[in-house]
């Protein structure tokens, strides 16, 4: 497969939590956010910009072409999907 043929897809971590059946709460109510949408989003803003410098600090000799980085949600914002 040439390289704009393939096809890359993210990789999961638990991902096996993923697939067990969908079970209803028992209610709703109110959501109790972590932290407002701003801190969040200065948070990660200034996650990525730590992680570019920390990325560009890498001498060349020992840098690779590409680079992973792990991303990961709070435990009750991951939601699943229905397919039918």
């Amino acid at each position: 497969m040439s390289d704009d043929q393939q096809r890359l897809l993210p990789i999961l971590g638990y991902g096996e939590n993923l697939i067990e059946p969908v079970r209803p709460g028992s209610g709703g109510g109110e959501v109790a956010y972590p932290r407002t949408y701003t801190e969040a989003r200065d948070r990660v803003k200034q996650q990525v910009s730590n992680l570019r410098r920390a990325i560009n600090a890498i001498p060349e000799e020992k840098r690779l072409d590409e680079v992973v980085v792990t991303v990961r949600l709070h435990h009750k914002f991951l939601a699943k999907s229905i397919m039918d």
